[in-house]
């Protein structure tokens, strides 16, 4: 595979954490097949996880991702996030973020955690709702997502054990 702006498929890469790239407007996730753990920290200028902004192929490997304090990210890819063994999702201060990943109920079984704080513009879940394995949900300083509360049907998390608000 040739290299993606400053990227390159690396197959036996596992993590990633990238910290304060301002220049960086795309991060082509599907590149690296082995991903388990992706961390993207304080990259105001990040947009995208697809280069071509059309559906990505399945992140098999991918178990835990954190995005934080990157307020150019506004959507996730078109489709949703196809990461089926993904357990953690952590989102801080995304500010511009519109929505969770689209079908993410069908597109991320696994998911264990979820944790957003200060995504102002995240209005409410996506269709399908939540997961029936969500053990963990946190959710702080999100006023709109908050505001559609009782259209989350926590009484359908049969897993659901830590619950903050």
């Amino acid at each position: 595979m040739e290299p993606v702006g400053w990227f390159c498929s690396i197959s036996t890469l596992q993590e990633i954490n990238i910290s304060g790239l301002s220049q960086l407007h795309c991060f082509p996730v599907e590149l690296f097949e082995n991903l388990r753990s992706l961390r993207i920290w304080n990259c105001r200028n990040l947009e995208s996880f697809s280069e071509h902004d059309r559906p990505i192929n399945d992140l098999l490997s991918l178990h835990s991702l954190t995005i934080g304090f990157c307020h150019s990210l506004a959507f996730f890819p078109e489709g949703g996030l196809p990461a089926p063994n993904l357990r953690d999702l952590k989102l801080s201060n995304v500010c511009n973020l519109h929505a969770l990943p689209e079908r993410m109920n069908l597109l991320l079984p696994s998911l264990k955690v979820l944790e957003t704080f200060d995504c102002q513009e995240n209005e409410s879940f996506p269709g399908g709702g939540l997961f029936s394995n969500l053990e963990k949900l946190t959710i702080a300083g999100c006023k709109k997502l908050i505001v559609g509360r009782m259209q989350w049907h926590l009484q359908t998390l049969p897993c659901l054990s830590s619950f903050s608000i």
